[in-house]
């Protein structure tokens, strides 16, 4: 009798996938399980979500009206609070008909990928750029083509992500007969970097130039420092018709679990994305809709102002930051100071030591560096280069990726794991 399995994960779940590999997430999981571990790699805040977000969930939860289906776009409170946001951050009176809500922002490109292009698409990407967005694109049967910022020629001590920079002619060059769509993540995880208004327009430009659409993931749209305010590229001229926004709860309110999300954009993208996700999912979890819709209903409310809640989550954040920042100098480290996100990223050593302790020959040496790290000073970071595409890894071989929404007394442990690895660094180097 045949072993063979009966469907092949390459022909079941992605034969549209140039190769199948491990995912990170769940090899560093792995790693970190059952040893004393702080862990700066996951993306999620450890401290508490805001007090009125749980109040409406459980006010909600007890309505009996609050658990049936909802209309595939999203319930209708959750939807007219989005179109109270944003209408005046994208510079839009935004129509119900333009916003589609769904499971998580991950979900929300998925649908809005499957919605707007087709096998054999190209579609450009800014990197480093969040690792699924490469699969997704696969999966859709298109074609991801990869763009990196320039990073700064110094590459020891202390810089900026300001110094990573678009070259428009690069990106020019990217473009041929076949690119459909730009994906665009601003502020961009793992860099950090929130993109100048400059550097926005080139974009924007390249898309009208070339009858692009765009597809911009925002969802760390509420997390940009210094008195920066987030250049939305569907507020730029021209760009409102070809622009789909994808935004996330879980990252506004720090309920990552929650996974919900949306996107906002011109009607006719949108119906096209509905007819994919009545297909599908349908429609989002009733109860959580209610209850962040309360939620964005609230913070609409302070908007050009400096209070509220999304005021005091920057404002905590860039404390964070800052902390953060300022500890990995000391110690004497090579921070890249981030000027939007939760993350990161800092350059580490070449060791000869550490690349002895690689698992395979071909094994990337941010991924070897991470696992010494685990094993050898208990503190858990992402490397870099699953952000990158194949021709552009050495951009990520030596950084690693540190979250600092975390709790000030994680933050300050991690501080103590962090001095203690720069001791064995000292002593291998």
């Amino acid at each position: 009798m045949s072993n063979k399995p009966l469907l092949s994960k390459k022909r079941f779940v992605a034969e549209y996938f140039q190769e199948e590999t491990d995912n990170m997430w769940v090899v560093f999981n792995a790693l970190s399980k059952g040893r004393d571990v702080i862990n700066l790699g996951m993306g999620f805040p450890d401290f508490a979500s805001p007090d009125f977000l749980l109040v409406a969930l459980g006010r909600v939860a007890r309505d009996p009206s609050s658990h049936s289906i909802s209309p595939s776009r999203g319930h209708p409170s959750l939807i007219q609070a989005i179109c109270q946001l944003y209408s005046p951050v994208l510079r839009h009176d935004i129509e119900e008909n333009e916003v589609i809500s769904n499971f998580g922002a991950d979900g929300i490109l998925y649908i809005a990928l499957r919605a707007l292009i087709k096998p054999g698409d190209e579609v450009i990407l800014l990197e480093p750029a969040f690792e699924s967005y490469a699969s997704l694109i696969e999966l859709c049967g298109a074609i991801p083509v990869f763009v990196p910022f320039t990073p700064p020629h110094n590459t020891t001590g202390p810089s900026s992500t300001d110094e990573w920079r678009l070259d428009p002619t690069r990106l020019e060059s990217a473009v041929s007969s076949s690119t459909s769509l730009l994906l665009l993540n601003n502020p961009n995880n793992p860099l950090g970097k929130s993109m100048s208004k400059e550097e926005i327009k080139i974009v924007a430009d390249l898309c009208k130039r070339h009858n692009l659409l765009l597809l911009s993931d925002e969802v760390y749209e509420w997390m940009t420092y210094e008195g920066r305010e987030l250049v939305r590229v569907a507020a730029v001229e021209g760009m409102w018709k070809r622009t789909v926004s994808v935004f996330s709860a879980g990252k506004m309110f720090s309920v990552t679990g929650w996974k919900l999300g949306w996107a906002v954009g011109p009607a006719d993208l949108i119906s096209r994305m509905e007819e994919v996700l009545k297909e599908t999912a349908y429609c989002g979890c009733t109860p959580l809709q209610l209850a962040v819709g309360e939620g964005v209903k609230r913070v609409a409310g302070f908007m050009g102002t400096s209070e509220g809640y999304l005021c005091e989550l920057r404002r905590d954040l860039e404390r964070k930051r800052d902390t953060l920042f300022t500890a990995l100098v000391e110690i004497g480290l090579s921070p890249i100071k981030p000027s939007g996100t939760y993350f990161m990223m800092m350059r580490i050593p070449r060791l000869m030591a550490i690349l002895a302790t690689a698992d395979t020959s071909t094994e990337s040496y941010d991924f070897t560096f991470v696992k010494w790290m685990i094993r050898e000073v208990g503190l858990a970071v992402i490397p870099v280069t699953p952000f990158c595409g194949k021709q552009n890894t050495v951009i990520g071989d030596t950084l690693v990726r540190l979250c600092f929404a975390k709790k000030d007394s994680t933050l300050a442990a991690a501080i103590v794991k962090l001095k203690l690895m720069k001791e064995k660094l000292d002593k291998l180097s």
